[in-house]
């Protein structure tokens, strides 16, 4: 049986700027599922689901830096992986929280 998961990190725009939300991703399959759909708003609204319970970051490398010690403690079948987000809005938490950062 496969796990189909991974630590990924989403990276999202907000107002033109990188920021990242960081996840334990199970059932991978499924966001190829909304994707072959070409749904955009079952796509968004699935990312926002997922990748808004995430720990959110505005620096790269402070994201990568928490996914790999996420990754050290507890391993995954497909290990860290990047999702570039930035063609999806961002999740409201997320904007919050980079307007609460600035």
């Amino acid at each position: 049986m496969s796990a189909d998961n991974a630590i990924v990190v989403g990276k999202f725009l907000v107002n033109g700027k990188k920021a990242f939300s960081v996840v334990h991703f199970n059932a991978m399959d499924n966001l190829e599922y909304y994707r072959d759909q070409g749904d955009s708003q079952e796509l968004q609204e699935f990312v926002h689901g997922v990748w808004n319970q995430g720990k959110f970051f505005l620096d790269e490398k402070e994201a990568w830096a928490y996914a790999q010690g996420e990754d050290r403690l507890c391993p995954t079948e497909y290990g860290l992986m990047v999702m570039d987000f930035s063609n999806i809005s961002p999740m409201p938490n997320l904007v919050a929280f980079s307007r609460a950062s600035e």
